[in-house]
C-alpha cells in the first residue's frame, strides 16, 4: 500500500495544483470580466451622456427653429398690420379728398344758381365757375357721382354761355 500512497498523493497534489492554478486563473478571469463589465458600464454611461447631449442639442436646435419661425411670423404679422394701417390711412385720405371735392362742387353749384339771376354779371361769373369746375374735375380726387355732377355743371355753364 505504501507503494500506492506516493503515486496517489502525487496524483492528488497534481490535481490540487491544477485546481489551484485553475482557481487562480478563474480569479484572474473574473477580475478581467469585472474590469470589462466596468468598462462596458462606463461606456454605456458615456453613451447615455452622449445620447442625452445629442437629445439636448436636437431639442435646442428645434427650440431655435421654433423661435426663428415665431419671429418670422411676428414680423410678417407686423408687416400685415402696417400694410393694413397704410391702406386705412389711404382710404381715409381718399374719402377726405372726395368730401372736399363734393363740398367744392356744392359751392360751385350754389354759385352757378346765384349767377343765373337777371341782375348779375352772369357771363364772367359762369365762365369762372366753369373754369373752377374743370380744375376740380382734372384734380382727379372726386368720386364717380361728383365727376358726373361736375360734367353736368360744365354742360349747364356751356348752355348758359
Amino acid at each position: 500500500m505504501k507503494k500506492y500512497i506516493v503515486p496517489i498523493v502525487g496524483f492528488l497534489m497534481i490535481i490540487g495544483i491544477y485546481f489551484w492554478f485553475n482557481q487562480k486563473k478563474s480569479k484572474e478571469d473574473m477580475e478581467k470580466l469585472k474590469i470589462e463589465q466596468k468598462t462596458l458600464e462606463d461606456k454605456k454611461a458615456e453613451m447615455e451622456v452622449l445620447k442625452k447631449e445629442e437629445e439636448r442639442r436636437i431639442a435646442e436646435a428645434a427650440l431655435q427653429k421654433a423661435e426663428k419661425e415665431a419671429e418670422e411670423k411676428r414680423i410678417e404679422a407686423e408687416r400685415a398690420v402696417h400694410i393694413q394701417e397704410i391702406e386705412e390711412q389711404r382710404e381715409r385720405e381718399r374719402r377726405r379728398i372726395e368730401e372736399e371735392c363734393l363740398r367744392k362742387y356744392g359751392n360751385l353749384e350754389h354759385s352757378f344758381q346765384s349767377a343765373k339771376g337777371f341782375w348779375n354779371d352772369k357771363e364772367t361769373k359762369i365762365a369762372d365757375i366753369k373754369v373752377e369746375a374743370r380744375k376740380l374735375l382734372d384734380s382727379g380726387g372726386c368720386g364717380d357721382g361728383t365727376i358726373i355732377d361736375l360734367r353736368n355743371l360744365i354742360e349747364k355753364c356751356d348752355d348758359e354761355l
